[in-house]
């Protein structure tokens, strides 16, 4: 499992082992692909509104890193670990939600392109994947976001989206 997700995700592993001592298993995560000076962040903070942002991804990990993210950013998170789960409380609570940020791959029977599907007429969504190859996915979206990202990506992205979305409005 851990060599599955290691590569699908472009990580490192190693093994060591020693009879009698044990077993050693490292994951080596790449660092941020991008860093945000401090003085860039500010500008980025004050150039840009707060959103209501639904975040959506089977991995909590991932789902508090972008919590943390977007949180710094001003924004408030509806995280989501069950994608049944966001879909039934996002149709309860549209207005409450001013974008939709999903993983693509989850497991269950409700998927990324799913959930773009059930709100991309009232929501800008934004999927997100850590795989290099969607084959196989039923989609056809322009953007997606793709892990492992960064805070100024993140940040671009959901400007971006919400931008398109109060222009074609």
């Amino acid at each position: 499992m851990l060599a599955g997700f290691a590569s699908r995700n472009n990580y490192g592993v190693t093994l060591e082992s020693q009879e009698g001592l044990g077993t050693k298993v490292s994951l080596w995560i790449p660092v941020a692909k991008f860093f945000v000076p401090k003085e860039k962040m500010q500008s980025l903070n004050e150039s840009s509104k707060s959103f209501s942002v639904a975040v959506i991804d089977d991995e909590q990990e991932v789902v508090d890193m972008v919590q943390e993210m977007l949180t710094l950013k001003g924004h408030k998170v509806i995280p989501f670990t069950k994608s049944n789960d966001a879909m039934n409380w996002i149709r309860d609570h549209l207005a409450e939600v001013d974008i939709i940020l999903c993983d693509v791959v989850m497991p269950g029977p409700i998927q990324g392109q799913h959930i773009y599907r059930a709100f991309k007429d009232s929501k800008p969504v934004v999927l997100m994947s850590g795989f290099n190859n969607l084959a196989g996915i039923d989609i056809s979206i322009d953007q997606i976001l793709e892990k492992p990202f960064g805070f100024e990506q993140l940040t671009e992205i959901i400007n971006s989206a919400i931008n398109l979305e109060a222009g074609s409005s």
